[in-house]
């Protein structure tokens, strides 16, 4: 059985119930890779301000850690 692109095994489901099934990601992880698609819309959905104000954040979430 399929779902979407993967495949369901009774392995998966009990991954899933247990816990296991989902790699957590880091924030700033998160963010890279939201900074990567909004850079990818400028002048369709976002102007270039705005990911320009996303990396200055990013920029700071890494200063902190």
């Amino acid at each position: 059985m399929t779902v979407g692109n993967e495949t369901v095994t009774a392995k998966t489901v009990k991954n899933c119930f247990i816990g296991k099934a989902f790699q957590s990601r880091t924030l700033v992880a998160v963010f890279e890779d939201h900074n990567a698609k909004m850079k990818s819309l400028i002048g369709k959905e976002f102007e270039k301000s705005t990911l320009e104000c996303y990396e200055t954040c990013l920029m700071h979430v890494k200063g902190c850690m």
